[in-house]
């Protein structure tokens, strides 16, 4: 005979509650499988950023790798040109200075020897080469000096009532005296008039620098001419020559200090005086300005802004 299980009644009134089906077997892997894809699919992300992100370092490293190098090859470049440019410097120094020297010496030997027995044109002649030599030896030095100067920020300009046309007039003069055997410089200026503020002893350096190189390649003794004119509001000083002219692919990189040109063979110089001459210019507020033709000569023209100054006494090239 069997036995009937009886449901069990709940004591002093307690609710019992009838416990839920067991999931169905399907049911049951469904929430556990999520919750694997999920910590797959984050695991998968974070290992993705991870490596997106090593990646990224590695490029970072790469780039900046890259230019550091770079700037290695830029350095050693800039290095190598300095130094170029150093010896050649020196060179060409060495060869400048141990030319006139030489010449100076010689012909004082030659004046001391024979001087009683040499023609009075004669010793003219010979003592106008020892001025030329001297000249070009004392235009080296305060050249070399100036440059220095300008590198250093320690020229500044000194602006006094000047007269241009005046200036220009003994700066030529001064000039053509170191060059006798250079035809007479052409002159075509204004008349000596109203002074304007400018700096004389920087015109003066910037007017010199330019007449001499314009004489000096100049070889075949062809024209060189000077014009001194205010036009409007700022003078214009423009120096023609005939002579060499300046390659097209160097004229803007001419007044960098050291720079010659390429035509210019055995004719003396150090390479600085356009870079001065420039320098000088801006320095009043003015400009440069070259038009040349290879074979052909060169203009130059300075352009210096016209500023009216009190009338006082000028003697000389002016109050500067």
């Amino acid at each position: 005979m069997s036995k009937s299980r009886l449901p069990l009644r709940p004591a002093c009134g307690a609710q019992v509650s009838q416990a839920p089906d067991p999931p169905s077997g399907r049911a049951f892997w469904y929430w556990p499988a999520l919750v694997v894809l999920a910590l797959g699919l984050g695991a998968t992300a974070l290992y993705t950023r991870y490596e997106m992100s090593d990646a990224s370092q590695f490029a970072q490293q790469d780039f900046e790798d890259d230019c550091l190098q770079v700037s290695s090859n830029v350095v050693i470049r800039l290095r190598d040109e300095a130094d170029t440019l150093k010896q050649s410097f020196v060179v060409t120094m060495s060869h400048e200075f141990r030319t006139p020297l030489s010449v100076i010496l010689n012909v004082t030997e030659l004046l001391e020897d024979f001087y009683e027995r040499l023609a009075p044109s004669k010793r003219t002649a010979y003592f106008q080469t020892i001025r030329a030599e001297i000249f070009h030896l004392s235009s080296m030095v305060q050249d070399l000096l100036m440059q220095g100067e300008l590198n250093a920020g320690s020229v500044q300009a000194q602006l006094q009532p000047t007269d241009v046309v005046r200036l220009c007039g003994q700066t030529l003069a001064r000039v053509a005296a170191a060059y006798p055997a250079h035809p007479a410089i052409q002159w075509d200026g204004d008349e000596p008039g109203p002074l304007t503020l400018a700096d004389g002893k920087l015109l003066d350096r910037a007017l010199s620098n330019l007449l001499c190189n314009a004489l000096k390649y100049s070889p075949g003794l062809t024209p060189v001419g000077l014009s001194v004119r205010r036009v409007e509001a700022e003078w214009i000083i423009q120096i023609q020559d005939q002579g060499l002219g300046i390659p097209a692919a160097e004229v803007a990189g001419l007044t960098t200090a050291f720079r010659r040109g390429s035509n210019v063979g055995s004719i003396k110089g150090t390479g600085v005086g356009l870079f001065i001459t420039k320098a000088c210019v801006e320095l009043q507020g003015g400009r440069l300005e070259l038009r040349s033709q290879l074979g052909q000569g060169s203009t130059f023209s300075l352009h210096l802004p016209w500023r009216p100054a009190a009338s006082v006494a000028c003697s000389g090239a002016g109050a500067t």
